[in-house]
């Protein structure tokens, strides 16, 4: 966390990666929370198949805008799942380059992402000896794009977290639902 604390601090990028529930908003919620005696100054914006580069721009825009009016606030930009639309060359060019569209970002716009890990689905592999091509889509976990050569200097991986973990975080869940609606 303290490493990607500097990170952030010094306006280098962040990109976490790791499994589904292994906790990369969380942490970022939480850490910008600590940062801040608990007020939350996290814009997340959830990234999916059906998000344009037109509708990216216009988030930026709204963004920029927002934190032109209040130049003494750090506003951190959260991209989660980033890796999972087809708009990854203007993500490359918002992280890298920190333009949208051609307009500079603000200086106190802090840029960080999510992304899910490219892995095939390799149980179904050796059970049922399917033979898997290279492009078909169906045999990976995520349905997700490789991210841009230039991104993966700041990627920080989170693993894939273990099946006994997996069990407890699972149950867990189920007991806090269980709690809030059997009241």
């Amino acid at each position: 966390m303290v490493l990607l604390f500097y990170r952030i601090k010094a306006n280098i990028p962040v990109i976490l990666m790791g499994e589904t529930g292994c906790g990369k908003t969380a942490l970022i919620i939480k850490l910008n929370q600590i940062l801040n005696n608990g007020k939350a100054t996290v814009e997340k914006i959830n990234i999916d198949q059906g998000i344009t580069e037109k509708k990216l721009w216009e988030l930026m825009e709204n963004i920029d805008n927002k934190v032109k009016k209040e130049k003494d606030e750090v506003l951190w930009v959260f991209f989660d799942k980033m890796n999972t639309c087809l708009s990854l060359s203007l993500l490359k060019e918002i992280f890298i380059n920190r333009t949208y569209n051609g307009n500079k970002l603000s200086d106190n716009i802090r840029l960080i992402g999510a992304c899910n890990p490219y892995r095939e689905r390799k149980e179904n592999k050796e059970k049922y000896e399917i033979n898997i091509s290279e492009n078909n889509d169906k045999d990976l976990v995520y349905l997700i794009y490789p991210l841009p050569q230039s991104l993966l200097y700041y990627v920080f991986n989170f693993g894939r977290i273990g099946d006994n973990d997996e069990k407890i975080y699972i149950y867990n869940y189920f007991q806090k639902m269980k709690n809030i609606y059997m009241k």
